[in-house]
């Protein structure tokens, strides 16, 4: 039985780390997420995470002297646990993922602040917090004045490269 246990934790200890490090270096994450269950760390991950700190665990209890019973009921304790932490960790380090996809079109009725002035014939830059994130844009104003540097604007509209604003 200790046998057992010892490849059951190291296999899947393994393969666990294999995942990771996938993950981690190449960006490939093949796991399986399951509708109602609000997990950043995967199914597959969380069953080998399961197995391995189970595994372990029971195969030290038995090792020490537990008894059969004792060993299961402390190995499904730390691997419910081991679990737990370890999706309580995922979650914490891709709750600062960025969502880097965006357009200028999320811009529209945005407000902002000019960073550079913006002459009345000319271009500028504004700071506008799309997606969470203050992004740094060329704009165009569509009112014969200067708009100086401080001033709030909104965007009235997105081309490809730069926004077009008007002073608030």
């Amino acid at each position: 039985m200790i046998e057992l246990l010892t490849y059951i934790s190291i296999i899947s200890g393994t393969l666990l780390t294999i995942m990771l490090l996938l993950s981690i270096f190449t960006g490939i994450d093949h796991d399986f997420e399951v509708d109602g269950l609000d997990s950043d760390f995967g199914i597959v991950k969380s069953v080998l995470s399961f197995l391995s700190i189970g595994g372990l665990t029971a195969r030290m209890m038995l090792a020490d002297g537990w008894s059969l019973f004792g060993a299961l009921a402390s190995s499904v304790l730390s691997g419910v646990v081991a679990v737990f932490l370890l999706s309580l960790l995922f979650r914490e380090l891709l709750k600062n993922q960025a969502n880097v996809n965006w357009s200028m079109d999320e811009a529209i009725g945005k407000t902002g602040k000019v960073y550079l002035r913006i002459p009345p014939q000319g271009s500028g830059l504004v700071m506008i917090n799309i997606k969470g994130i203050d992004r740094e844009l060329i704009a165009y104003s569509n009112v014969e004045i200067e708009i100086p540097t401080g001033d709030e604007i909104i965007v009235v509209d997105a081309a490809e490269s730069h926004v077009i604003v008007k002073p608030l």
